[in-house]
């Protein structure tokens, strides 16, 4: 049986890599295919978001951020980041992608215990990301060389990064399901778009959740690219 479940787990280690490798490409070619796509409602990005933030008392202040698709929350400051390609754009994806932001500012309104605890474990994931490939990199160097005391502390430090990265990376992916949930409940709460749009905005938020999927295995792609540097 031990067969089963060695192939079980090169099968889900595969699907997630293809996942990490084109989720993105797979994301930006549907945001693309609805930025001409414009609501009824004809206002800018910006607009929209203020306009909710008077509305739900938010107080969000906007800025703009020059690489495209780009945006992003930042608690300190309740301060909104939206790229060149969206903050004056009138399209259902851009408005959508907008309003994914304000679904972050709505959680931290209402003291998310998931938004505190990922915040506090953000800088954690970042060092460990960081150091997980390199390490694994070290470690195939080290099998070559037959140093077992070496890949015993490899192993160790490779099998607790790698934990760290996996259970943030999993708060991660609620966290933002969770952000998108209360955008689509605004959309609906200050009829933003129709039930159409509501579709296509669920799609959005529905690819871009993938991205972060795909960033559980993005590691093995690094040390795969690692890999074939050295050789």
């Amino acid at each position: 049986m031990n067969w089963i479940w060695i192939v079980v787990v090169l099968a889900i280690i595969l699907i997630g890599l293809v996942i990490s490798r084109f989720s993105y490409q797979i994301l930006l070619k549907f945001y693309n295919k609805f930025d001409n796509y414009i609501p009824s409602i004809n206002s800018s990005s910006k607009d929209v978001v203020e306009s909710i933030s008077r509305g739900l008392d938010l107080n969000i202040t906007v800025i703009r951020r020059g690489k495209n698709l780009e945006n992003s929350y930042r608690p300190n400051g309740n301060i909104i980041f939206l790229s060149n390609d969206v903050i004056d754009n009138k399209s259902v994806a851009a408005i959508s992608a907008a309003l994914h932001e304000v679904g972050h500012a709505i959680q931290n309104k209402n003291r998310s215990k998931i938004f505190k605890f990922h915040g506090k474990l953000a800088l954690i994931n970042r060092v460990t990301s960081y150091l997980i490939a390199p390490l694994l990199i070290f470690l195939i160097i080290s099998l070559i060389a037959l140093n077992n005391i070496t890949n015993i502390v490899a192993i160790s430090f490779i099998g607790l990064f790698w934990l760290i990265n996996f259970v943030t990376r999993i708060i991660l992916i609620i966290l933002e399901r969770q952000a998108s949930n209360n955008a689509i409940k605004v959309i609906k709460q200050f009829e933003i778009f129709n039930e159409d749009e509501i579709k296509i905005a669920k799609k959005l938020y529905n690819k871009a959740l993938l991205t972060y999927v795909g960033g559980i295995f993005a590691n093995i792609l690094k040390v795969l690219r690692g890999i074939n540097n050295l050789f």
